[in-house]
């Protein structure tokens, strides 16, 4: 008796194993969607007797051109990763384009993820994502649109001239009926090593991330153990130059409503509205090649708006920081010239520019180091 009931759930057992991999398996509609893409890709314009011009004078890589003939002959075959690359890439029409969404990125996830560890992809074979511009468009179609942004997925064999040649004839990704104006791709062998730059740039940040956290937390022991010292160590010079550092001292100043001597506090407010103004006026420019923008119709007729020459004179900002640096510098020369008397002297002035470059240069530095890093 038990060891029939032992076989009967041993075949129980069996069963739901057996359906549990059997439900793992690609539903049929899975396959269907592989062969509307399969269709997408027979029934796009591709233009060979160019693809070939191009593969015989040595503008397109024998390497580029065999992957990309792969994926053409892949995608048609149903194959998965095949079919993954077409559909991680944006489409030529892409959703609301009458109010002006001409910007089909396609999926980047999907393109250097999902598609480089399908099972069925060539050994030795790697995908990236670039990144296309598209000129030529109608006027009729997208007024004030310059160009029709479109992610592809692409062989990383290819180089940024075999992408836009092979693009161009429709052998890689969707062509629509337009030309390659300009392209990005983003390389794994670009991002896998750090340049020396890089590396320096990473010390020095590391240093200061130290240093910040060694003052905070020498803030944190003596305010806590020690807060008979605090006040001593606050006042010492040592103390001070630590505590310059720490995270709580400095956020305690920065959002303190106290006006230190000697301060023009009328000059914070006209700060903070000209910092306003320029952010507001900037938020245009950063949708720019950055943001996806899906009614650029809208926001083409934005400028006809009311409030729109607050947005459109925001120079005049840049014109009011301008003002006052000069007042400040003057306003600081005039307070020294008091405390001398009128003397000023080369070590004066020589102290002043000083003063400026140490306030100013750090930060820019720091600035530039990040950004080009």
């Amino acid at each position: 008796m038990n060891s029939t009931l032992g076989v009967v759930l041993a075949l129980l057992s069996l069963s739901c194993c057996l359906q549990i991999v059997s439900t793992q398996q690609p539903s049929p509609a899975f396959y269907e969607f592989l062969g509307y893409l399969s269709g997408i890709e027979k029934t796009k314009p591709i233009n060979w007797t160019t693809t070939l011009y191009f593969l015989y004078t040595g503008q397109v890589s024998p390497r580029c051109f065999t992957d990309a003939y792969t994926v053409h002959n892949d995608t048609l075959l149903v194959k998965s990763y095949a079919g993954q690359m077409l559909d991680s890439t944006g489409k030529m029409t892409p959703s609301g384009m009458f109010q002006g969404n001409w910007v089909a990125m396609g999926n980047y996830k999907e393109c250097t993820v999902d598609a480089n560890n399908a099972p069925d992809r060539p050994h030795n074979f790697q995908t990236m994502y670039c990144a296309l511009a598209w000129g030529g468009i109608p006027q009729a179609l997208a007024p004030d649109n310059l160009f029709y942004g479109q992610g592809v997925c692409v062989p990383n064999t290819c180089s940024d001239q075999d992408v836009g040649l092979l693009t161009s004839t429709g052998l890689l990704g969707v062509k629509p009926s337009w030309y390659p104006i300009g392209l990005t791709c983003q390389r794994e062998e670009t991002y896998a090593s750090y340049s020396g730059a890089a590396i320096a740039a990473i010390v020095i940040l590391s240093i200061i991330l130290v240093i910040i956290t060694i003052s905070s937390l020498y803030e944190f022991i003596i305010n806590v153990h020690f807060p008979e010292r605090s006040k001593s160590s606050t006042v010492s010079k040592l103390g001070g130059v630590v505590l310059s550092f720490s995270v709580y001292t400095n956020t305690k100043k920065v959002f303190s409503l106290k006006s230190q001597p000697g301060q023009l506090p009328a000059l914070h407010g006209i700060r903070v509205i000209s910092t306003l103004w320029i952010i507001f006026g900037h938020t245009p420019f950063f949708n720019i090649g950055n943001v996806r923008t899906v009614n650029n119709a809208e926001k083409a007729q934005s400028s006809g708006e009311w409030w729109y020459f607050i947005q459109g004179n925001m120079d005049m900002a840049v014109d009011t920081f301008l003002l006052l640096s000069g007042m400040l510098v003057t306003y600081l020369f005039m307070k020294q010239m008091k405390k001398t008397g009128g003397v000023f002297t080369w070590r004066d002035y020589g102290l002043h520019v000083l003063h400026r470059y140490w306030r100013l240069t750090p930060l820019l530095a720091f600035l530039l180091m990040i950004n080009t890093w």
